[in-house]
C-alpha cells in the first residue's frame, strides 16, 4: 500500500533468518534474504530504479525469532513518492 508525502524506504514483508545467524551477521545477510524471499519487481517496483532493503532490530534477536523487515528504496537513495510504483 502506497505511502503519504515523501520516504527513504517503504515496507513491503518479512523474512526470517537462521537461529544460528547473530544480529551482527543479519544486518550483514538481511537485504541478501529480503531481496530474494521479498523481491521488490513482485509489488511492482522497477528493479532498473528501486531496490530491496531491510531492518533488523535488536529484540527480534533477543527473543530468538530473528525476523528481519524487508523494504524497497531507490538505487539512486533519493525519496520516494506516494504514487510509487
Amino acid at each position: 500500500m502506497p505511502c503519504g508525502g515523501r520516504y527513504e524506504e517503504q515496507v513491503l514483508g518479512f523474512t526470517r533468518l537462521g537461529e544460528d545467524v547473530t544480529l551482527t551477521e543479519a544486518r550483514t545477510l538481511s537485504d541478501t534474504a529480503c531481496a530474494r524471499d521479498v523481491p521488490p519487481r513482485d509489488y511492482g517496483f522497477d528493479p532498473s530504479v528501486h531496490e530491496a532493503g531491510a531492518w533488523t532490530g535488536e529484540l527480534s534477536w533477543d527473543t530468538g525469532l530473528h525476523v528481519v523487515v524487508c523494504t524497497v528504496k531507490r538505487r539512486n537513495g533519493g525519496t520516494m513518492e506516494r504514487t510509487e510504483p
